[in-house]
C-alpha cells in the first residue's frame, strides 16, 4: 500500500506514478478543485469528461463543477463525443460547427478548464491572472 501525506500538510507538487490500468486517473478525477487537467492525448482528456466530469455535473454538481473543454480551433466538431461537445467552446459559421479559441475570459469562467498538452500553450500565451490555477494535473 502506499504512503498518504495527512492533509494538514501542504505540498507544493506531487507526482502520481503508475502503470497502465492502477487508477491514476480515477485518483486525478477525484482531487478536482479549480484546475487545469493536461492529459497527453485528446483521448485521455475525453475520457476524463464523459467517465468522471460528466457524471457529477449530471449528478448534481451544478455550473461550480462543470469543465471547460478546450480543442483546437481547427478540429472537426463532429469527430468529438456528442457528451464531450457539451463543455466545449462551439461557435456556428455558415452553418458549421467551429470549436473557438478560448480567451481570458472563457477561462475565468470555470473552475476545470482540460486540455491536452499540445492545447495548453495556448493557455500559456493568454496571461492569466498568476495563481489562478490551485491545481495543474499532467496525465
Amino acid at each position: 500500500m502506499g504512503r498518504v501525506t495527512p492533509i494538514s500538510i501542504t505540498l507544493s507538487l506531487i507526482l502520481l506514478v503508475g502503470p497502465f490500468g492502477t487508477g491514476k486517473t480515477y485518483t486525478l478525477a477525484q482531487a478536482i478543485k479549480k484546475l487545469l487537467l493536461q492529459p497527453e492525448s485528446n483521448s485521455a482528456a475525453d475520457l476524463y469528461i464523459k467517465d468522471y466530469l460528466h457524471p457529477w455535473v449530471e449528478e448534481g454538481g451544478g455550473e461550480e463543477v462543470k469543465p471547460l473543454r478546450v480543442y483546437y480551433y481547427k478540429r472537426w466538431v463532429a469527430t468529438v463525443n456528442c457528451i464531450v461537445q457539451k463543455y466545449c467552446l462551439i461557435d456556428l459559421n455558415i452553418n458549421v460547427r467551429i470549436f473557438r479559441r478560448a480567451t481570458v475570459e472563457n477561462i475565468l469562467k470555470y473552475r476545470i478548464v482540460v486540455v491536452s498538452l499540445n492545447i495548453s500553450m495556448e493557455l500559456a500565451w493568454l496571461e492569466l491572472p498568476k495563481g489562478h490555477f490551485t491545481h495543474i494535473f499532467l496525465d
